[in-house]
């Protein structure tokens, strides 16, 4: 699974985080996606589409599109994700 950039929007919060995969990988093995379920969620991103699992909300970012940074509500996501 190669890295992507990713939007997440965290269940109860209005704003939206940017991270990676590999960052986002982590945090769900933490909360007990298995790697088959890891490596589906992973596919469906990287068709475009949009995900909800474990209080998570993920897309890819679309760097083809306005940039990511001018959308209100967005901010770094650096740790904080897990709980």
């Amino acid at each position: 699974m190669h890295n992507i950039a990713l939007l997440v929007n965290i269940e109860g919060r209005i704003n939206r985080v940017e991270t990676d995969w590999l960052a986002i990988s982590a945090v769900l093995s933490k909360r007990d996606l298995t790697r088959d379920e890891l490596q589906a969620l992973h596919e469906e991103l990287c068709a475009g589409l949009r995900v909800t699992t474990r209080g998570l909300t993920l897309a890819k970012q679309d760097f083809g599109m306005a940039n990511a940074r001018s959308m209100p509500g967005l901010h770094r996501a650096g740790a904080g994700l897990g709980r």
